[in-house]
């Protein structure tokens, strides 16, 4: 809630400013940096997360003191109010890139994805890395995924409507796709050069499910190296922008809502938002189970055509 409340007090509108009046090189360099500081914050804000649960344990045993939790929590809010603030500029810097008549703004976006590939391909790999880079690729693409939706609401209320801009979804699908097609080259290329077997991922990704099956929803996160509440607090700047944006079209079509109607707004957007994490979750664990029951009925197989081998 405070890096919610955070993120819906950053005056928005003048980091959009601020941004847009850069050059196109200083853009580069504030998104390269910006995306630097998330890889950090993120890594440094699941290690918080963890002193903070083991400090918490502690005080409840009556092994730890209330300043040691406080520094804990303080520490703790401190890296998510700069996390918070951190996807929120990387989210107007692709909103300036996005709505603005200059196109290269776009191309260097897309085009930094391809100096990833460069400093990424050569690089000697082993499936402990591998695994570490997939993870890490896997929380830019999900925070690249909210930030794009920040930019279609934001370009939503911009033009005063319920549906985004054209331009806008064109420009964001470039990104997202070129985001995917970028990883996967990437990594067909990594295959290649380090000898990588094809069927290691498939192994990764059945091992990331069992050790989904076997966490805490509370503590998924860990494995995926996620801090996710930051991007928490970005998707309730969206929530608040959407109810804004829902509030002004229903008092120019109803009048002024009344009290009882504006609480039933914010529940309703509370109860969508525990809908999606609800339907997540139990999508998550569907796939998981899926992938350990084919793993294991893949060895299964296997162990009976070794078997038949060995009595021919």
């Amino acid at each position: 809630m405070v890096g919610g409340w955070f993120s819906c007090r950053l005056n928005t509108g003048g980091i959009y400013h601020w941004i847009k009046s850069q050059e196109v090189i200083k853009l580069y360099v504030v998104y390269n940096s910006l995306e630097i500081l998330d890889r950090m914050l993120c890594s440094f804000g699941s290690d918080t997360l963890e002193a903070l649960a083991h400090s918490c344990l502690l005080f409840s045993e009556s092994k730890s003191t209330r300043l040691a939790l406080f520094q804990d929590l303080v520490v703790c809010a401190a890296v998510l109010l700069v996390h918070a603030a951190t996807l929120m500029c990387q989210a107007i810097t692709f909103s300036v890139a996005v709505n603005s008549s200059n196109s290269n703004l776009i191309a260097l976006l897309i085009s930094n994805n391809f100096v990833e590939i460069k400093g990424s391909i050569f690089k000697k790999m082993d499936q402990m890395r591998l695994e570490k880079l997939i993870k890490q690729d896997s929380v830019e693409l999900f925070h690249i995924i909210i930030s794009l939706t920040f930019v279609l609401v934001e370009s939503m209320i911009h033009h005063s409507s319920l549906v985004p801009p054209a331009r806008a979804l064109q420009a964001c699908g470039l990104i997202f796709i070129t985001e995917v097609v970028v990883d996967s080259v990437k990594y067909s290329f990594m295959s290649k050069y380090n000898a990588l077997r094809p069927g290691l991922y498939e192994e990764l990704q059945r091992d990331l499910a069992k050790k989904a099956l076997s966490s805490h929803s509370g503590n998924i996160h860990r494995e995926m190296v996620l801090f996710p509440h930051a991007a928490g607090a970005l998707v309730i700047r969206i929530l608040y922008a959407v109810l804004v944006h829902l509030q002004g079209t229903l008092v120019e079509d109803m009048g002024m809502l009344s009290s009882g109607q504006l609480w039933a707004l914010v529940a309703l957007a509370g109860l969508v938002a525990l809908g999606v994490k609800i339907a997540m979750g139990l999508f998550i664990k569907t796939w998981a189970v899926s992938l350990t029951l084919s793993g294991t009925e893949r060895l299964k197989k296997l162990n009976s055509s070794l078997r038949r081998e060995e009595l021919s």
